[in-house]
């Protein structure tokens, strides 16, 4: 009787740390071959995943890793062709209450601030969105959840990739795009990955 009063209360307390956010990776580079992925000088892909949609951001706009402008995509990239791979590691928030409460707020700054894999043109139907800058040694897929997990006010330190390019400066320049339906002409405006963090939790307030 104990030993099931016992497995209760470790149900109960599992029940109430368990968190909906995770830090999620998956070996790089990624190819079609998850042995090959293992063995190529353990790096990792790094990507966000809150109540089970991924966020992430693996290459430039062009697919390449060596500068330029970039989305913050909804629906990883590489966790479409391979999450088999991936290992998740969950941000554990023991209050039941600020937990529902974290979950809520970085899935909305989420949101604001990733464009839909398989429907960029979605974009053109806001009111603003955010064009990042990726470097793979720089700029990567790291520092983007580090970035988004800093913006909702959960301050965790990543150690992938060798520790290369885990923190974004809020000042580093970024864009925001104001899409005109009427012109057809998007309005630039240039700006920094702080104000864009701003921007998004004002409107998730």
């Amino acid at each position: 009787m104990k030993n099931i009063v016992l497995l209760i209360i470790l149900v109960v307390i599992s029940a109430n740390i368990r968190a909906d956010v995770e830090i999620c990776t998956i070996p790089l580079p990624v190819t079609k071959n998850p042995n090959v992925n293992k063995k190529m000088l353990g790096t990792t892909h790094v990507y966000i995943k809150i109540n089970g949609q991924t966020y992430g951001m693996p290459y430039t706009v062009k697919r390449t890793y060596f500068g330029g402008d970039a989305y913050f995509y909804k629906e990883d990239p590489f966790y479409e062709d391979y999450g088999q791979d991936e290992t998740c590691r969950k941000i554990k928030v023991a209050d039941p209450d600020e937990r529902a409460e974290f979950t809520r707020k970085i899935q909305c700054i989420a949101n604001k601030i990733s464009a839909p894999l398989n429907d960029i043109k979605e974009l053109g139907t806001r009111d603003w969105f955010p064009i990042f800058d990726y470097h793979a040694l720089q700029n990567n897929c790291a520092s983007m959840v580090s970035y988004l997990l800093e913006c909702a006010g959960k301050r965790r330190h990543l150690h992938y990739n060798y520790n290369v390019g885990t923190q974004v400066e809020m000042s580093k320049e970024a864009k925001i795009i104001y899409p005109d339906s009427d012109s057809l002409l998007n309005r630039t405006v240039f700006s920094n990955y702080g104000e864009i963090c701003e921007m998004a939790k004002d409107e998730c307030e």
